[in-house]
């Protein structure tokens, strides 16, 4: 079959085809494998716009934040938390429904674990925000107040409470102040 090229250009025009399958091929494995894969990620959920209790904005504590020392005026000394954490614990167990809390301050701010009375239902959110604004208005040092009945969630900020009130530095509990931040925006969302 002549297609009024000379017989040089067949081996020319077959190398062409060859080529333009290659590119196919290339094209394909790009568009259908490649893209797919590391194109997607996962949808990240706005936090709740309703939550009183949580800045629009809220920075996270980091490991190496938590283990940097205080800011001017927070207490740092073990000694010095403990009083502050004793003096806002009682301040939030004076909320109706509250049996007993735990406060771990780090940095500027205060993580609050609440045990209720009534274990049996959740603590209302118009008492997470009485609690989060007694403890803000007690000590104006600190920039965000978390407030939890996550029986997990207070069990670590118990157990921080307890060993800075047996005098370990703040800096011993940076993973576990870490996992309580993490833990209370997840409940939070």
């Amino acid at each position: 079959m002549s297609c009024g090229f000379g017989k040089g250009d067949d081996t020319i025009l077959n190398k062409l085809l060859q080529l333009l399958k290659k590119m196919l091929a290339v094209f394909f494995v790009v568009t259908v494998i490649i893209v797919p894969a590391g194109g997607c990620t996962p949808a990240k959920k706005p936090i709740n716009p309703d939550n009183k209790l949580l800045p629009k904005t809220m920075p996270r504590l980091s490991t190496d934040q938590a283990r940097q020392p205080a800011p001017k005026g927070m207490p740092v000394t073990p000694e010095e938390l403990d009083r502050a954490a004793s003096g806002l614990a009682s301040l939030a167990s004076g909320v109706p429904g509250v049996d007993r809390a735990y406060v771990a301050l780090a940095n500027t701010a205060a993580f609050v674990g609440i045990e209720m009375e009534n274990r049996a239902g959740a603590l209302p959110g118009t008492a997470k925000k009485e609690i989060a604004d007694r403890i803000m208005g007690a000590d104006r040092r600190l920039a965000r107040v978390y407030v939890t009945t996550d029986k997990d969630t207070v069990s670590r900020i118990k157990g921080v409470t307890r060993g800075i009130a047996e005098g370990r530095p703040v800096s011993d509990f940076a993973m576990d102040i870490a996992e309580i931040e993490r833990q209370v925006m997840q409940e939070n969302r």
